[in-house]
């Protein structure tokens, strides 16, 4: 197959030259050609455009400084057809790039890097080359016409959740649903249940046809503390082997309810470069939300990093990962030990360097040591498009499992 056609980069500068407008209504780029010299003539005309001047051939001929036999092959063309030279254009660019990749493969792997580099290298050009280019400029009648729909189908679907049910009836009333592309951050001190809250919102997500792929780096207990969850059976007594008369029943039970649900796990993925790598898998195998337990046991860096410039990075990576891929992701993190025994702020999370301005939603969870049950606070902290607000749910740490105050 071609890697280049120089005869349709020709006939589509010649089409640009003969009608410039259209150049609004292509998406091309400069490194789409394979030709220097027609990359020079590219600029050119996008120059001429820039500053309101016609790009014919004489102003061209001026700015671009080619010798004059390398005009005789810009003819006059109509623009009619610009589009199909448009797609030949990009195609065979998609291939070089292509090429380019399986060669920066090649070196990555004489250098020695680790796989886990290498596979993101390589997923991260396929995202680019299956995405493609959009237009990054819209006019206001644009969004406008979108938001129209939105509200549209809202009144359409009373009730209905516009994103990713959480199975908690007030934090979905307060916040639609996890929404996509939002990087949101589940925060707690060490044994208040945020793990145990995570799988609850993966297990409502997955029961309301939304797969769920969860990152489990601390530990890969996670299966039996849904079973737990599902069945309503101890987790002490499972773990220990003093199960009562009927438990096993309701142990079959759960697992046969649990394995018709798209709950997918990767206890083995603690670098940055495999999580991303897999979290593009795992969205392209169906999953709509992603959980990560938890964000500062990734790693990430330089030995002797700081850590707040490790966790950091990490924070931005994820959020423009969300953003990628278009799906909830929500990351747990341990807060700061100034929040134990008190109510939690944003402040607690400064140790993760930008990661308070990079999330789109900050939830809470916390109670008091002292307390005689295990009501928790669900302090939605941050929200950038809805309310901050708190409210109460119950933990029920025999089961591994939060529910809405006054459900079973």
């Amino acid at each position: 197959m071609n890697l280049y056609n120089i005869d349709h980069e020709h006939k589509l500068l010649s089409a640009l030259i003969h009608d410039p407008d259209k150049l609004d209504e292509i998406e091309i780029s400069v490194d789409d050609f394979y030709d220097a010299r027609n990359q020079r003539v590219f600029k050119g005309i996008v120059w001429a455009l820039q500053r309101n001047k016609k790009p014919d051939q004489l102003l061209l001929a001026d700015i671009c400084k080619l010798e004059p036999a390398y005009w005789a092959h810009i003819n006059p063309v109509s623009a009619a057809n610009i589009q199909f030279y448009v797609d030949s254009v990009t195609k065979c660019s998609h291939l070089r790039k292509l090429g380019a990749l399986g060669q920066s493969i090649q070196d990555l792997l004489k250098a020695k890097k680790d796989p886990g580099e290498i596979v993101e290298a390589i997923e991260t050009e396929l995202t680019k080359q299956s995405t493609g280019r959009t237009k990054q400029i819209q006019h206001i009648r644009d969004l406008l016409g979108k938001t129209l729909e939105d509200i549209e189908y809202s009144f359409k679907n009373k009730g209905k959740l516009p994103g990713v049910p959480t199975g908690f009836e007030q934090l979905d009333f307060l916040t639609g649903g996890l929404q996509n592309g939002e990087f949101i951050i589940l925060g707690a001190r060490p044994s208040i249940g945020k793990t145990a809250f995570a799988l609850c919102m993966a297990r409502a997500a997955a029961g309301a046809g939304f797969p769920a792929g969860f990152f489990s780096l601390e530990q890969s207990q996670s299966p039996t503390r849904l079973l737990a969850a599902e069945t309503n059976v101890n987790i002490v007594n499972m773990r220990t082997g003093y199960l009562r008369e009927g438990d096993f029943h309701l142990l079959m039970d759960g697992c046969n309810k649990l394995s018709n649900l798209d709950i997918y796990f990767d206890h083995f993925s603690y670098k940055l470069s495999d999580i991303r790598s897999q979290a593009r898998r795992l969205v392209r195998m169906g999953c709509k939300v992603l959980f990560i337990d938890y964000l500062t046991l990734i790693q990430y860096g330089e030995t002797g990093m700081r850590t707040f410039e490790r966790v950091g990075e990490i924070s931005h990576s994820l959020k423009q990962l969300a953003k990628e891929l278009n799906i909830p992701l929500v990351v747990l993190s341990q807060l700061n030990r100034e929040a134990e025994g008190k109510r939690p702020t944003l402040a607690e999370l400064r140790m993760s360097g930008e990661i308070e301005q990079d999330a789109d939603m900050v939830i809470f969870l916390h109670r008091s040591r002292k307390a005689e049950t295990y009501e928790t606070v669900v302090d939605i902290a941050k929200q950038r498009n809805g309310p901050v607000e708190d409210f109460v749910v119950m933990f029920k740490p025999e089961f591994t499992k939060f529910t809405d105050l006054g459900v079973a």
